[in-house]
């Protein structure tokens, strides 16, 4: 049995719909590591959104060792 449950190794990436005036439909993705939840970026179009969350799910968000 798997976990569903978001962790610091396995974090969840979601595409929300921002509340903007305009005709233009814009989003951000957020994390969430079971103890926080961040955003990571927003103002996107849909496409773009959805292919960086797929590009992205279940890596970590911030890795200890950093360049």
């Amino acid at each position: 049995m798997t976990s569903t449950q978001p962790t610091e190794d396995r974090p969840f990436y979601r595409k929300v719909e921002m509340n903007t005036p305009g005709a233009t439909r814009l989003f951000m993705i957020t994390v969430d590591e079971g103890w926080r939840s961040s955003i990571l970026c927003e103002r996107m179009y849909g496409w773009a959104a959805d292919w960086l969350v797929d590009q992205i799910q279940g890596r970590r968000y911030a890795p200890e060792a950093r360049p």
